[in-house]
């Protein structure tokens, strides 16, 4: 029984691709932060083949992510008060992450390809706490970040394709700052989280 090598989506001397996209967050999880919005963010990165084969689908890539939230989160004004404040945050966060991807057999005459990835790095993130429009804190850290996801790769023409993928990030230890009530230091959230987004970009080849 013969089977041939699943053959990448990429017609290119070198196999090398690079992909921009911007990244839209659906949820997260964790951190007693569930049900929170996020609001948006980007990701770029730069793909090498493990192989030197014509139309090789094992890659490593190194990705730059970037994402930008705000959220409203209620705290007590003192420790053991039921009674709440709201607390704003907003943070930036930028991630480097070195990337697995897969591509799997095409579909519909090798014009989509299917996709998973899986990846390990950093983020570096920004927070600042606001109450009533006042700074109460500022924190930045830097976060152990692990991702897996899964997409689709269109080819249009040999060198250019659209893409669509679906990540999962998981972001350990971080925290959203402290405030500072009654001569009391309390912390705004603490803990992991995980990140749930939609990708819709380009992809090019060389």
């Amino acid at each position: 029984l013969y089977s041939r090598p699943v053959e990448g989506p990429i017609y290119s001397q070198f196999g090398l691709e690079f992909e921009i996209a911007p990244l839209f967050f659906l949820d997260r999880d964790g951190s007693g932060t569930d049900g929170r919005p996020l609001y948006y963010g980007f990701t770029t990165s730069f793909g090498f083949p493990l192989a030197r084969t014509p139309r090789p689908n094992h890659y490593i890539s190194v990705e730059f992510l970037g994402a930008f939230d705000s959220t409203d989160i209620l705290v007590p004004r003192f420790e053991g008060d039921p009674n709440k404040v709201s607390v704003d945050t907003k943070s930036r966060m930028f991630s480097l992450l070195a990337n697995y991807k897969y591509y799997m057999a095409p579909l519909m005459r090798e014009r989509i390809y299917p996709y998973f990835t899986a990846g390990i790095g950093n983020s570096f993130k920004s927070v600042k706490v606001t109450a009533n429009r006042a700074m109460l804190d500022g924190d930045d850290s830097s976060i152990l970040t692990l991702q897996g996801g899964i997409g689709l790769r269109v080819r249009i023409t040999d060198n250019f394709g659209l893409r669509s993928g679906y990540h999962l990030l998981f972001i350990n230890n971080q925290d959203y700052g402290t405030y500072n009530i009654n001569n009391g230091v309390y912390p705004v959230r603490e803990g992991s989280e995980l990140l749930h987004a939609l990708d819709l970009g380009m992809s090019l080849s060389f």
